[in-house]
């Protein structure tokens, strides 16, 4: 990468990183959503430049890349399932390795680098928005499961506005982009499976649920500064 692309690349998230403070400034109002929206619309941009620049040059695709992530404090199986449904987003292929704490993911260095990126800014507002949440009287679930469904809600709404934000950019970009993306994301998976493919397995979790809770969660991840469908769990090393 050159030193004139890097700052184009540092010159666009810090946009992004502006859209996201412009629109926590205004949660709620419909300006927040405008906000919002052009976030999602240059980070998918951004994701695209070096696919199209190497096109252009004919360098062929990007080298897939690992890019370790650790995870600490509470509610780390929730941090970690936001973690993994953005890496799915954004073309890579996560992988736990050691209970909830330590994951790898494996991607281009411009996937991995968004992933990066969007994880430290919206890992901290969800847990701040979830630690907002206390259930109702009516309620049948504690606090902390209370707030986990809220989690749920949160990270599977932030997955979707991803994935319209990708397909969005993908469509209007030069022809062919699709194709590099779903190559990126084929890409990453031959090499997770070449390095872990026959020791991995998904793991699933089970805990109780509060609907209510997790539509909440699903309403801040539409007003974020980024459903209640399910998870179906994070692959991980087997022992």
């Amino acid at each position: 990468m050159t030193q004139a692309h890097g700052t184009k690349q540092d010159t666009m998230l810090d946009k992004v990183r502006k859209l996201f403070a412009k629109a926590e400034s205004v949660a709620g109002t419909p300006e927040a959503d405008v906000f919002n929206a052009k976030a999602f619309q240059l980070l998918a941009k951004y994701g695209l430049d070096e696919a199209q620049a190497r096109q252009r040059s004919g360098e062929g695709p990007a080298p897939i890349e690992i890019g370790r992530f650790n995870i600490r404090g509470q509610y780390q199986r929730e941090q970690s399932f936001l973690l993994h449904l953005m890496a799915r987003e954004l073309h890579c292929e996560p992988l736990v390795m050691n209970g909830y704490g330590n994951h790898v993911v494996y991607g281009t260095a411009g996937h991995v680098e968004r992933l990066r990126f969007l994880f430290a800014t919206l890992m901290p507002q969800m847990l701040a928005g979830a630690a907002r949440q206390q259930p109702s009287p009516r309620s049948k679930v504690g606090t902390k499961a209370f707030r986990m469904s809220w989690m749920r809600g949160f990270y599977n709404e932030v997955a979707a506005r991803l994935r319209e934000a990708e397909g969005n950019a993908a469509s209007e970009a030069e022809p062919g982009m699709a194709l590099v993306l779903m190559d990126d994301a084929k890409r990453a998976e031959a090499a997770f499976k070449a390095d872990h493919g026959a020791n991995a397995n998904y793991i699933k979790t089970r805990s109780r649920h509060d609907s209510n809770a997790a539509a909440a969660g699903a309403a801040a991840g539409q007003r974020v500064n980024l459903g209640q469908t399910g998870v179906g769990g994070h692959r991980a090393l087997s022992s």
